[in-house]
């Protein structure tokens, strides 16, 4: 596996916002803390950093805020045998070889060792709208067949979702459908099974889940066509699952400022005048994980937008809960976007291509 395991190393004095970028600059899914001799002391995941965050610590906090001291680590030397026993004993995915000194001189990740298995989950895409937005873009061209790289946005979806295990999927397609079926087929060039959900007219971004001819029987995936992350869809289930939640949506911080001072007033009385203030709040990422009874919830030959299914879910007293998304996400709407997603691909899913190989 041909991995830049260099970019994984950080210092003790690097924050948490620097562990987040060598993880993903890595593609091993792992940061490797070290001190002013570099000697490993610790190692922060994707999950550490979120189960930091959840704590209240910051982006900007010190690595070490959210580190796990202590490292799982094998002398140069150690045979391919030696490793994988060590990985399994101690259920790790990857082991950096040590010198003498303990400073890491290379970092083995065992080819099968920790192959993701089959999950049972399925993924549902949503990939039937007119693109419009990107004007004469896809005047004959579906936005999923849009090339973003070297390849078209849905194929970086696909891969991303098969690299967690989903090995089922429904393409839910009304505009040139007939070209994404041509493209994708059954999935075979891909090992996966890709099944087809023709919308009679858009419906929504949930309406076509009532036309499923096989419901799922777990919880299942469902994403817009035209989303590019490097999310872990496997934490994103292991969440749903925790939480026994109908429903999981996966959202982002945005942030907006405001350009004028905005007064605040009770009856005729100004309280407060706030100049520019900064707005948080968190916007959808566009990807969701829904318990089969979500499918009750829609109606058959219905127009639907996700959000009103999580109303009706919520309105039902069903558990909705959320999942921050930290990593790379960008959704591909507007020609200002397709342009940023040509630029930040080869950093963000080239490397990890390579790496799969």
């Amino acid at each position: 596996m041909s991995t830049d395991w260099r970019h994984a190393i950080i210092t003790a004095s690097a924050t948490v916002r620097d562990a987040m970028r060598a993880i993903e600059a890595a593609h091993i899914q792992i940061a490797f803390v070290t001190d002013e001799a570099d000697i490993v002391i610790g190692t922060i995941t994707d999950g550490d950093v979120r189960r930091g965050l959840l704590a209240g610590s910051t982006l900007d906090a010190p690595a070490s805020h959210v580190m796990k001291r202590g490292a799982v680590t094998a002398q140069v030397g150690a045979d391919h045998e030696q490793l994988v026993s060590l990985m399994r004993r101690e259920g790790v995915r990857q082991v950096p070889l040590v010198d003498d000194r303990g400073r890491i001189v290379d970092v083995r990740l065992l080819d099968g060792a920790f192959a993701v298995p089959e999950r049972p989950n399925e993924a549902i895409l949503m990939v039937g709208g007119l693109g419009s937005r990107l004007g004469e873009l896809t005047a004959h061209t579906p936005k999923p067949l849009l090339h973003v790289g070297r390849r078209p946005l849905l194929e970086t979806i696909l891969e991303r979702l098969i690299e967690h295990g989903i090995r089922r999927f429904h393409f839910a397609v009304n505009y040139r459908a007939e070209m994404i079926r041509t493209h994708f087929g059954d999935g075979t060039r891909w090992g996966v099974r890709i099944d087809y959900v023709q919308e009679p007219k858009r419906m929504g971004t949930a309406g076509a889940l009532a036309l499923l001819s096989e419901p799922p029987s777990v919880p299942f995936i469902v994403m817009n066509g035209d989303v590019l992350t490097t999310l872990d869809f496997s934490r994103l289930l292991e969440h749903h699952t925790d939480h026994r939640a109908a429903a999981t949506i996966a959202v982002r911080d945005y942030t907006t400022q405001v350009p004028f001072g905005v007064v605040e007033v009770h009856g005729h009385k100004v309280v407060d005048i706030v100049e520019k203030p900064v707005l948080n709040h968190y916007v959808s990422a566009g990807v969701y994980v829904l318990d089969p009874l979500c499918l009750d919830f829609v109606r058959a030959r219905e127009s639907l937008d996700m959000p009103e299914l999580l109303q009706r879910l919520m309105a039902a007293n069903k558990d909705v809960v959320h999942y921050e998304v930290h990593e790379y996400w960008r959704d591909v709407g507007r020609p200002d976007d397709l342009e940023a997603a040509h630029a930040e691909y080869r950093e963000h899913f080239e490397p990890a291509k390579d790496a799969s190989r």
